[in-house]
């Protein structure tokens, strides 16, 4: 099994250009390959485009352009048979050893 990590990159990209880095990994990796990606809610970008935290983004030059609000949808079709969607209230830091916990 492989993994294929894009953190921090979907939401600055335009909604092309997400679904063109998707369907490449797909057609490079082994059935059984995994993608791991953080990403926001598109309900979210389209609710909030006017508050504070995504002008002060776009002020800065790096404005969110990408939302998804079913990821399972989104990458079933490439083959990625199996999507886990953590939400950050699933997971936890043990800041002793400054990692993630699951």
């Amino acid at each position: 099994e492989r993994m294929t990590l894009c953190d921090g990159l979907t939401y600055y990209l335009p909604p092309e250009a997400n679904q063109q880095i998707f369907a490449r990994v797909a057609s490079l990796t082994a059935p059984g390959s995994s993608i791991v990606f953080d990403m926001v809610n598109a309900n979210f970008i389209n609710q909030q485009r006017d508050g504070w935290h995504l002008q002060d983004l776009s002020a800065r030059g790096a404005p969110w352009k990408w939302g998804h609000n079913d990821p399972t949808a989104l990458l079933r079709p490439m083959g990625f048979d199996h999507v886990d969607v953590l939400d950050l209230n699933d997971l936890q830091v043990d800041r002793g050893r400054q990692q993630l916990v699951r």
